[in-house]
């Protein structure tokens, strides 16, 4: 998946990524999915600055074998990502991929441990799917800019009545 590149990152982009319009007709399930979650970690860590008495971590679960997301994909794509890359090859890469128990694990830490602050997205180091959390916004400074934060979560209230 490439990284989430917005143009602006304004709140009528952050909706359009929410309503789809952002696509328009080059729509990609994959793609679309990375950057739905963008606007959800921003929101996210906008919150986290808005209740500062809450505790909100968001934290990836890596890539995380035994799920059900790979039975979304379309044929071809589930095919190869369910029965080829992640028991064959993601494996004998290395720091690809994980056991469920690990994914879950990091929630169960994001929630439970003090080592993990709100306000910050946690996930593996960067370029790496599995392994060690660190704090994103250490290479992908975007997370760090509140305009773009609080322009999401403006976006996401335009969709709640």
């Amino acid at each position: 998946m490439k990284p989430v590149s917005m143009r602006t990152s304004s709140v009528d982009e952050f909706a359009g990524v929410l309503d789809g319009s952002y696509f328009g007709n080059k729509f990609d399930a994959v793609q679309a999915y990375g950057y739905v979650k963008y606007a959800a970690t921003m929101w996210m860590l906008s919150m986290a600055r808005k209740y500062p008495d809450i505790k909100f971590v968001v934290m990836s679960p890596g890539n995380t074998k035994g799920t059900l997301a790979p039975d979304n994909l379309p044929p071809a794509m589930k095919f190869m990502l369910k029965y080829f890359m992640m028991p064959v090859v993601f494996p004998l890469i290395g720091g690809m991929v994980h056991k469920l128990e690990v994914g879950a694990k990091r929630f169960v830490d994001g929630i439970s441990d003090e080592r993990y602050k709100s306000g910050i997205f946690y996930a593996s180091k960067e370029g790496k799917l599995s392994g060690e959390v660190v704090d994103q916004s250490t290479f992908y400074t975007d997370l760090k800019n509140t305009s773009f934060q609080d322009n999401a979560d403006k976006a996401i209230h335009r969709f709640i009545k």
